[in-house]
């Protein structure tokens, strides 16, 4: 499909209904072949909404989790045989 210039700019191009009359569309051949599809894509959006509410309130789970560790509401338990801390040296420093 070639597409014509509206005359401004290069930049713009239109599609006229000479074009779009001379596209092919494939459609399901049968109502209960349409009913089929229609029932997977909102199968679909239902499972979609159900993730996007489940990521929403992990969110402000997180949200509410790292308040409540910067205002120290909580604290973790540190376990300081688990931790060791190496110093690199410095540059100019003797070893």
């Amino acid at each position: 499909m070639e597409l014509a210039s509206t005359g401004t700019t290069g930049s713009h191009q239109r599609i006229g209904p000479e074009h779009v009359l001379k596209l092919v569309l494939h459609v399901p051949n049968t109502i209960s072949e349409q009913q089929a599809i229609a029932a997977i894509l909102s199968d679909m959006d239902t499972e979609i909404t159900t993730l996007e509410s489940r990521r929403n309130k992990t969110k402000l789970l997180k949200q509410g989790m790292m308040q409540e560790l910067l205002t120290g509401m909580i604290r973790l338990p540190i376990d300081h045989s688990a931790v060791s801390v190496k110093t690199k040296p410095t540059v100019g420093m003797l070893q």
